[in-house]
């Protein structure tokens, strides 16, 4: 193990990591032009681990519109907030079980076009939001000046790329 991943252990050792699920989509949602693009199936056996990630992180990032509930249906977070890395690898364990923070982390970095980010001072985390969605909030605030800040683990986002290296 190395000192990046150390980090990001140390990090996340008392914090909640139970997976997380996504409320249903409501069909007259304000994002209810998006429907089944956003219905996360990531099933194709043929694809390696990293290709599955790749398509199921920014899939996840893009249901941010979305409440999210713990496994046992409480409510874990409202619709239309952003997520973190450590939200994004909760919902991801629930679709993929076996997927590392490590491997999310770097699966964002290789689909890190699709977002755009901010360090959220209220959570004091990087968060990120889809480009798509983030053209339809009516709070428009995303600089995407997360790469100039160091994230919630004491990284900075380029140290994902080769967290586990």
């Amino acid at each position: 193990m190395n000192s990046k991943q150390q980090a990001v252990l140390d990090y996340i050792e008392d914090k909640n990591i139970s997976n997380l699920r996504f409320g249903e989509v409501e069909k007259e949602s304000k994002y209810g032009e998006l429907k089944s693009e956003y219905f996360l199936d990531v099933s194709d056996k043929i694809l390696s681990k990293e290709e599955k990630l790749d398509k199921l992180v920014p899939l996840v990032v893009k249901r941010t519109f979305c409440s999210s509930f713990l496994e046992d249906v409480t409510k874990d977070t409202l619709p239309s907030k952003n997520r973190s890395v450590l939200d994004i690898w909760r919902h991801v364990k629930f679709y993929d079980p076996m997927a590392t923070i490590f491997q999310v982390m770097e699966s964002f970095m290789r689909t890190r076009g699709n977002y755009k980010s901010l360090r959220c001072g209220n959570i004091q985390r990087i968060v990120f939001i889809d480009k798509w969605c983030e053209s339809k909030c009516t709070n428009n605030r995303y600089r995407n000046d997360a790469e100039e800040h160091m994230d919630e683990f004491g990284l900075y986002l380029e140290d994902w790329k080769t967290i586990t290296e």
